[in-house]
């Protein structure tokens, strides 16, 4: 089987098949020296470099996106030459792009004996990486783009300086309305496990979860927590507290 797409035998059994994934650890340590002498030089600087090289990974991803390749596979599976043209780029630099995204498993790449490899997103990618899903990270993506690169490019200052301004005044919170709202339209991901969690840890210690109970979400963020544990847990009641103009995305969100 081809790694980064299943294919149809996979579904003989009527099983759903275990994913199969292209990203794994850069270096095989069985390989490496022990960690005797030199040794323990080798294995710390592979160690530390796959830490440095991380950042290709949110590089290729967020060129994907400014460049609309995302928003283009969302109508079906492409070429790479396809690709190119919607997206006004450079075909060869654009079959780079996404022979990368297919490493890190955000794409399927499909070879054809009669013509081109296709590129085709996944539905549950899909839904990942093009905005207005539940769990969408387009707002992570614009967050991260417009916010968190140049603090984390900068870090250094910030230890020098304890992010105080001109006055001496400390920082305490830098991040704009809008770049609350996008990191927070982001992160959606996170509650269903946690919720899960939650009421799997209630259900252990015997709490009385069937009698009704009144739950307060402090920083609610888009409200996911509570109304997840609302459905868990119907006789339950929720408030969300949070900030002005992060309050009608919680509202929003109740809705859906």
């Amino acid at each position: 089987m081809t790694p980064g797409f299943t294919t149809s035998a996979g579904f003989e059994t009527g099983e759903t098949p275990a994913p199969e994934h292209n990203v794994r650890p850069l270096v095989d340590t069985a390989l490496l020296p022990d960690w005797r002498g030199a040794g323990k030089v080798v294995h710390s600087a592979h160690r530390i470099y796959e830490h440095l090289i991380s950042l290709w990974a949110p590089g290729v991803i967020e060129a994907a996106h400014d460049l609309g390749v995302f928003a283009e596979l969302s109508s079906g599976p492409r070429t790479s030459d396809q690709l190119a043209e919607a997206c006004g780029s450079n075909q060869r630099a654009m079959r780079v792009l996404l022979d990368g995204l297919f490493a890190y498993d955000i794409l399927d790449r499909i070879p054809s004996d009669s013509g081109p490899t296709v590129y085709r997103m996944s539905d549950e990618m899909r839904e990942c990486l093009l905005p207005g899903g539940l769990f969408s990270l387009v707002g992570k993506i614009e967050y991260d783009r417009q916010l968190a690169w140049h603090s984390w490019r900068n870090l250094a200052d910030a230890v020098r300086t304890d992010n105080r301004d001109a006055s001496g005044d400390l920082q305490l919170n830098q991040i704009s309305e809008h770049n609350y709202e996008s990191l927070v339209r982001g992160i959606n991901f996170w509650a269903p496990p946690i919720v899960a969690a939650l009421a799997d840890g209630f259900e252990t210690f015997e709490w009385p979860t069937d009698r009704p109970a009144s739950v307060l979400d402090i920083g609610c963020g888009t409200g996911l927590y509570s109304q997840l544990l609302l459905e868990r847990f119907p006789k339950w009641r929720a408030t969300g507290l949070e900030a002005p103009h992060i309050a009608p995305i919680a509202e929003a969100q109740a809705q859906r």
